[in-house]
C-alpha cells in the first residue's frame, strides 16, 4: 500500500495490515492516518460516478440542487438563505411579543380602576403587540433592536411593579413577575447580540415559491442518511448535527434544526483534520464554509467523501493517502 505524505509529498510503502493505524513520515515527521487502498476504475467510470455528475444524480433519483441556479448566482442564493435565517429567528420572538403584548394590554387597561398607573402597562402592551406583528410580517435585523428594547421595557416594568406591590403590602407579594422581568431583560439583550451578527449579513427577500423550494430542499436533506446517498456527508459543530450535500460545483450545508443553511462554491469549502477524538472514531476538524469558520468533528467516511469531492474525483477511486494530524 503506497502512502503519500500530504505535507512533504514523500511516498512511503506500508503493508495493508496497517490500514487504519498511525505512522510517521520518515522525512518530515508528519503523523499520518493510513487508509485502505482501493482499486482505481476507468476514467469513464470515474466521471460517471463522481458526486454531482449527471449519471450520479440520476442514480440518486433526483436532479442537482434545483432552485433558481440558472438565473441566480451563489451569492444571490446565499442572501436569500440569510433572509430565511433572520425570518426563522425572528418569528418566535415576534409571536412572543404578540402574546406578551396582549397580556400586558389586557392587564394594564383592565387594572386602571385599581390604579391609573396601570395605563402605562397597557401602552407597553400595545407597543409589544404592534412590534410583534411587524417583525413577523416583515423580518429585518432592525426588528431585533426594537424587540430587544420592548422586552427590556416590559421587564423593568414587571420588576418595579413587583417591588412596589411588595412594599405596599408590607414585604409580601408575588415575585413571579419579578423573575419574569429579569428573563425578559436577558432576552432583550440577547436580541441586541443577534442584531450584531445578522446586520452584517447581506440578504434579499425572495418569493414565497423560492422559500418553499428551500424548505423542501432542507427537509429532504435532513431525512437523507449518508449511508443511503454517497453525495451526503455528516459532521457536528458544538454537538449540533450538520449535513452537507455535495453537488457538481457547489455544496449545501444545513444544521439539524434546519435554520442555518450555507450554499457555497466548492472552492470556498475546506475541511482540515486536526486530531482524533479521545473516545470514538470521529476526527476533530476545522470547517470553512464560505465566510463561516467553525470547529467540530467528522467521521473518516464523510471526510473521505469530502476529500474526493474537493479533488473532483469519485470516492471509489481514491488510493491510500495520509490524513494529517498534529505530531
Amino acid at each position: 500500500m503506497k502512502v503519500k505524505c500530504p505535507k512533504c509529498n514523500t511516498r512511503l510503502n506500508s503493508p495493508p495490515s496497517l490500514a487504519g493505524k498511525r505512522a510517521k513520515c520518515p522525512n518530515c515527521g508528519q503523523v499520518l492516518l493510513l487508509r485502505t487502498a482501493r482499486k482505481v476504475p476507468s476514467t469513464k467510470t470515474m466521471a460517471d460516478s463522481a458526486p454531482g455528475s449527471k449519471s450520479h444524480l440520476a442514480k440518486q433519483g433526483r436532479s442537482s440542487m434545483k432552485l433558481d441556479h440558472k438565473t441566480m448566482t451563489n451569492d444571490e442564493l446565499q442572501r436569500v438563505l440569510n433572509y430565511r435565517l433572520v425570518r426563522k429567528t425572528l418569528r418566535p420572538a415576534g409571536i412572543g411579543s404578540i402574546v406578551f403584548g396582549l397580556v400586558a394590554k389586557g392587564t394594564g387597561f383592565g387594572g386602571m380602576e385599581a390604579n391609573p398607573i396601570n395605563a402605562i402597562l397597557g401602552l407597553i402592551g400595545i407597543f409589544l403587540f404592534v412590534e410583534g406583528i411587524w417583525i413577523v410580517a416583515a423580518p429585518t435585523p432592525a426588528g431585533m433592536i426594537v424587540d430587544g428594547i420592548a422586552l427590556i421595557i416590559l421587564g423593568i416594568w414587571n420588576i418595579i411593579i413587583t417591588f412596589a406591590n411588595s412594599a405596599a403590602v408590607g414585604g409580601g407579594g408575588h415575585r413571579f413577575f419579578a423573575v419574569l422581568g429579569v428573563w425578559q431583560i436577558i432576552w432583550g439583550f440577547q436580541s441586541f447580540g443577534r442584531y450584531k451578527r445578522f446586520s452584517a449579513m447581506p440578504m434579499s427577500r425572495p418569493s414565497d415559491e423560492t422559500l418553499r423550494q428551500i424548505d423542501d430542499m432542507v427537509k429532504e436533506l435532513a431525512k437523507t442518511k449518508p449511508k443511503d446517498a454517497t453525495d451526503v456527508i455528516a459532521f457536528q459543530i458544538k454537538n449540533r448535527p450538520w449535513k452537507g450535500r455535495l453537488g457538481q460545483d457547489s455544496g449545501i450545508f444545513v444544521d439539524a434544526p434546519g435554520q442555518e443553511v450555507v450554499f457555497v462554491n466548492r472552492d470556498r469549502v475546506r475541511i482540515e483534520i486536526q486530531d482524533k477524538v479521545l473516545i470514538g472514531k470521529a476526527l476533530k476538524a476545522s470547517f470553512t464554509l464560505g465566510d463561516r469558520n467553525l470547529n467540530g468533528t467528522i467521521s473518516l467516511e464523510s471526510y473521505e467523501r469530502y476529500d474526493a469531492w474537493k479533488a473532483g474525483n469519485p470516492l471509489p477511486n481514491r488510493v491510500a493517502a495520509g490524513l494529517t494530524s498534529p505530531a
